[in-house]
């Protein structure tokens, strides 16, 4: 049989499937893209939600209970107490408060460094200006932290015995990597370099693990000089935060006098 214009009419029919088939998986395929693209911008705003809130907040607000009995001042020798339960924001950085405890001999604490320095760590090619961050309330305010690292106040100082606990962002809203976007690429052996003015401290990495937020083992106090580097880890698209804390220790291996300030 042939079509009016003498066509084979099979020929035209298996041509007019052919032609609707193509319709149909065009529309198809763009009813998936769209999907997805619905799918990426969701998560997207997922994301972007979570880095404000941990732009926002470093720590949890303390209940009121821990704001009574807590100090509005960090004492020299504070002591780390573990909380059942995180409260506020889950897009922490680090475990709750670390709440300092009066000291029976009353000592004065030891003056911050008039330069705090700058932390290099030569495998991440990363070197970054160190700002002591207040305790404030109970929390640490890290409001202002960009690509800084943050020594928080209360811990020990580099280059000094103690443990001296530095912070940084891994993502920041709008700009991009954070000063520790690659920290977890730290393994035991690297080093890692603080320079206040003309002293040069070099500290030599002994682990790295995660831990959960409510850990607050990793800010204990040393003897020896030692150092920690904390940042977020392992990001819940669906809790838009960060649900666990990567931890790198670190003790000093060596100092020199470089007879040249730090830039």
């Amino acid at each position: 049989m042939q079509d009016k214009q003498g066509r084979p009419l099979r020929r035209v029919r298996a041509a007019e499937l052919i032609s609707t088939t193509l319709l149909i998986c065009g529309v198809a395929l763009l009813l998936v893209a769209g999907a997805l693209q619905l799918g990426a911008y969701y998560a997207q705003l997922r994301w972007e939600r979570g880095q404000e809130a941990l732009s926002n907040q470093f720590l949890p607000a303390p209940t009121a209970a821990e704001a009574a009995e807590s100090p509005t001042e960090p004492s020299p020798t504070p002591t780390a107490t573990a909380q059942p339960t995180v409260t506020g924001s889950a897009t922490v950085m680090l475990p709750p408060t670390l709440t300092p405890r009066p000291s029976p001999t009353k000592t004065p604490p030891p003056a911050p460094p008039a330069n705090p320095g700058t932390l290099t760590i030569p495998k991440l090619k990363v070197s970054a200006p160190i700002v002591i961050v207040p305790l404030v309330n109970g929390q640490w305010d890290m409001s202002r932290i960009l690509y800084e690292a943050a020594l928080l106040a209360g811990t020990g100082f580099p280059g000094r015995p103690g443990n001296a606990a530095i912070s940084g962002h891994v993502s920041l809203k709008g700009r991009g990597d954070g000063t520790f976007r690659w920290l977890e690429k730290l393994q035991p052996g690297d080093d890692i370099i603080v320079q206040q003015d003309t002293m040069r401290y070099i500290y030599r990495v002994d682990s790295s693990h995660v831990v959960l937020p409510t850990d607050v083992s990793v800010l204990a106090p040393t003897a020896e000089p030692s150092l920690t580097l904390i940042t977020c880890t392992d990001w819940d698209f669906l809790k838009a935060e960060y649900t666990r804390r990567l931890i790198i220790k670190a003790t000093l291996a060596g100092q020199r006098d470089t007879g040249v300030p730090a830039q």
